[in-house]
């Protein structure tokens, strides 16, 4: 399978301004990934995009783990603040405040890997 075979998604719980700025490709998320290869729903895999000056509202409690792949954001994890460009691996602790802002001229696009703390899946992003 190809990257570009997988369909780009928003979620329709996000602001309608959001969903102009932002997108993912699930790669491991029942059933939008289709994959059997991970049978579990509470762990998510996948490529997220985010346009040049949009930010990410801090969300969710579950834990996660970026890697920045192309471009260059501002991070928040907690209380701390730090930029981010390709190569750099951001851990996102259960229950810290996370914030990503894309302070480049290009899309800032991450490989995001989630798992729902204590195997909870309603707490998917």
């Amino acid at each position: 399978m190809h990257i570009d075979a997988i369909p780009w998604t928003t979620n329709w719980t996000y602001s309608e301004d959001l969903r102009k700025v932002y997108r993912y490709e699930p790669l491991v998320r029942a059933p939008l990934a289709d994959w059997a290869g991970v049978s579990r729903t509470d762990v998510r895999m996948g490529l997220q995009e985010l346009e040049p000056n949009a930010a990410c509202p801090g969300h969710h409690p579950s834990a996660e783990i970026y890697v920045v792949s192309s471009g260059r954001a501002r991070w928040t994890v907690g209380g701390q603040s730090f930029e981010a460009t390709a190569g750099r691996v951001i851990p996102t602790p259960p229950d810290a405040f996370h914030r990503i802002e894309n302070t480049g001229a290009e899309r800032l696009r991450r490989l995001y890997f989630w798992w729902a703390t204590g195997g909870g899946a309603r707490q998917a992003p």
